[in-house]
């Protein structure tokens, strides 16, 4: 409806993120906690959802690249 042209609020752009959760550890995907350090490191998921809520709608589709930033 919002490439259709639609001025309406309710009709946003829908943007999907692909994880393929069998290449990576259940850590990388949800996040982990490094045992030595007691130090949270967010997972894959974490770091999408929260890119995709702070995505603003009226900028161009670029989204960076999300799984760029686990090491």
């Amino acid at each position: 409806m919002h490439k259709a042209g639609l001025k309406d609020a309710f009709y946003q752009p829908v943007r999907t993120y692909v994880l393929n959760p069998k290449s990576i550890t259940m850590g990388e995907l949800y996040g982990e906690v490094n045992k030595l350090t007691m130090e949270w490191r967010d997972g894959l998921m974490g770091m999408t959802v929260r890119k995709a809520v702070q995505v603003n709608f009226c900028e161009d589709d670029d989204y960076g690249d999300i799984g760029n930033s686990y090491h």
